[in-house]
């Protein structure tokens, strides 16, 4: 004969042991703030973070979304864009192999989200590289403008908010 409370305990129990285990596992992240470098075309300001977790969360992607569009941002380890690292010959061919990145835990990445160029701040990414071949079409950040950064990986998912005052008064000696 079958115990039923005993059968609806064990139920239960795997049922919250299952939950527990994913969640003790599941990819978590510490941002570290921003960075600001300075390179040949402009002020770049990168989120910095840290995946910890059981394991590698693979490829990702990172998406910025504010009121005036939305793009994958362009990962540093990712080749730019172009012929021979040459700014005039942009090939737009090139462009999504720079949306995603392999990341692993307990590595610390950083990520350009915004560029400066001649006080005018805009979303970094690598669309931008042919904005004089009119392939870049997001305008110009106000200071106030709001930015989400979600970053996405295989069961992996975690979203910041900020704003590009937030981004570019961020206490760079950190």
């Amino acid at each position: 004969m079958i115990n039923w409370l005993n059968l609806l305990t064990g139920l239960l129990l795997g049922f919250f042991l299952k939950l527990i285990t994913d969640w003790s596992r599941r990819i978590k992240i510490k941002f570290r703030g921003f960075n600001k470098t300075i390179v040949n075309f402009g002020e770049l300001y990168k989120l910095r973070f840290i995946l910890y977790g059981y394991s590698n969360p693979g490829s990702c992607s990172c998406e910025i979304i504010t009121s005036k569009g939305k793009t994958f941002a362009k990962w540093d380890e990712s080749p730019n864009p172009l012929e021979n690292d040459d700014l005039d010959k942009f090939v737009p061919e090139k462009v999504p192999s720079t949306f995603f990145q392999t990341l692993y835990t307990k590595k610390e990445y950083s990520i350009p989200i915004i560029i400066k160029v001649n006080s005018t701040y805009y979303i970094f990414d690598g669309w931008w590289f042919g904005k004089n071949k009119g392939y870049y079409q997001l305008p110009p950040l106000s200071s106030d403008e709001k930015i989400t950064i979600i970053i996405r990986g295989n069961n992996f998912s975690n979203k910041k908010e900020t704003t590009l005052n937030g981004i570019i008064s961020f206490n760079f000696e950190c």
